[in-house]
């Protein structure tokens, strides 16, 4: 199968490609069907890291979301399980030392990280409870409310409400300062509180569902 074949698959068809490509001694093929399962996590990757790092802004996010697909793909041959939650245990090790990495180093490190199978005692250090595809799947809501808000200014909003904490005031003083030369209807204090309401009552509708 080539590769436009193969990323039609499922993740669960993928596993099974890859599971019988190794058992028939062909490596080659068993990596490529890693590399392009890794490449199709994208998505819950970038969910995960938002919730890890969101603070930190969505450049940050995207930027240890896209080294973390690259480290997973650069390091397909090491993976020898044989289902989709083996996979993701591999793949979010490796978002976590990429998480843990940043934390520690505040930059986003181009050079790959060493394919460890424990964690060390400073990666405990940062490591956080519960189950990372929970986290992803608040994370998806949180973006797909997030989006639904359109106006980039109504997005500014809700980042520095929900993550820097600031209050309305101050907030609708940087969303003017930002987008000044943008708008003629300038951000108030009564605009952000609503904003917010909007926004933490679609939350929890998609939270509901």
């Amino acid at each position: 199968m080539n590769d436009a074949e193969l990323y039609e698959l499922s993740d669960d068809e993928l596993i099974a490609y890859i599971v019988k490509a190794r058992a028939a001694g062909r490596s080659s093929a068993a990596e490529l069907g890693v590399r392009i399962l890794a490449f199709k996590q994208e998505r819950q990757v970038t969910g995960f890291m938002f919730n890890q790092l969101g603070s930190k802004g969505p450049e940050v996010v995207e930027q240890v979301a896209a080294r973390t697909i690259a480290d997973a793909i650069a390091a397909a041959a090491s993976f020898e399980g044989e289902s989709i939650e083996e996979f993701r245990g591999f793949l979010f090790r490796i978002a976590h030392r990429r998480r843990v990495d940043y934390l520690r180093k505040n930059r986003v490190d181009e050079v790959p990280l060493v394919n460890e199978h424990d964690e060390d005692a400073r990666e405990r250090e940062f490591a956080g409870g519960g189950d990372p595809l929970e986290a992803v799947d608040r994370a998806s809501v949180f973006n797909q409310a997030f989006e639904e808000l359109g106006k980039d200014s109504h997005k500014l909003v809700v980042l520095l409400t929900v993550f820097h904490d600031l209050p309305a005031k101050e907030t609708a003083e940087q969303v003017n300062r930002q987008f000044a030369a943008d708008s003629d209807d300038p951000m108030t204090e009564q605009n952000v509180n609503k904003i917010n309401s909007r926004f933490r009552k679609r939350l929890d509708e998609l939270l509901d569902d």
